[in-house]
């Protein structure tokens, strides 16, 4: 699909009402002002350093939608669906802080699977054992 074509069945589907609402005003810089408030009170009390705090303070962003259709080239006419990019937004970096957080405590479960590689381990050479439950799973999509 060329570009003009990407741009006119964007604005075909933000004119769906039921999915998609026009905002009053960007949201943009107030959720930056909002996340900034919480990032400068953790570092206030000490939750974390100077170097994690610097990492997520930022100055506001531009403000824009930015809107692509992915296509689904398996399906008889492609079909897209709206993808909104949160790249460069004011909460992008909380996630991997919050990864790193939790990582540790991730590994230690029993059902922790750590990459592909380790699910076909897993698979291949089962640990059964006498309190074992074995579930089998179907993923028709993600």
């Amino acid at each position: 699909m060329n570009k003009t074509n990407k741009i006119q069945e964007a604005e075909v589907q933000l004119e769906i009402r039921e999915h998609y609402q026009p905002l009053r005003a960007p949201m943009v810089k107030t959720i930056q002002i909002k996340v900034n408030k919480i990032i400068e009170k953790l570092h206030r009390s000490k939750h974390i350093d100077d170097m994690t705090k610097n990492g997520f303070l930022k100055p506001a962003g531009l403000e824009f939608l930015s809107s692509t259709r992915s296509q689904k080239i398996h399906k008889p006419a492609p079909v897209g669906r709206p993808i909104i990019s949160g790249c460069d937004g004011p909460t992008e970096r909380i996630p991997s802080f919050v990864d790193t957080l939790l990582q540790p405590i991730a590994q230690k479960q029993q059902s922790y699977i750590k990459d592909t590689t380790d699910v076909i381990n897993s698979i291949e050479k089962p640990k059964i054992g006498k309190d074992t439950i074995l579930v089998a799973m179907d993923v028709p999509s993600l």
